[in-house]
């Protein structure tokens, strides 16, 4: 283990990032049950979705990797935030994007 790295605070974060893999990963398996349940018919049911109009449920299971892979770079961003402070000046900056 590096000495950069309170074990504390390493094991805050490892227990906190596996507590939302798991939270995240029990959500699909559920979710994968109720979509396995769908037939053709069902994927094609519309709704109203606000302003943006009519979609069908097929739509939201086709957008639904963009939705995972957005809470997953959340789960990232909040690790980056507890181990940037640790990191040296040169690996913060390559992994902070930059304004453009």
């Amino acid at each position: 283990m590096c000495d950069r790295y309170p074990d504390d605070a390493e094991a805050a974060a490892a227990a906190d990032l596996d507590d939302l893999l798991a939270e995240l990963r029990t959500e699909r398996e559920t979710s994968t049950a109720f979509l396995e349940s769908l037939g053709p018919a069902d994927l094609e049911t519309t709704a109203s979705y606000g302003t943006h109009g009519v979609f069908t449920a097929g739509d939201f299971v086709h957008e639904w990797p963009f939705h995972d892979h957005d809470h997953l770079q959340q789960i990232l961003d909040i690790l980056k935030q507890s181990y940037l402070p640790h990191m040296t000046e040169t690996m913060r900056s390559a992994l902070t994007p930059r304004p453009q």
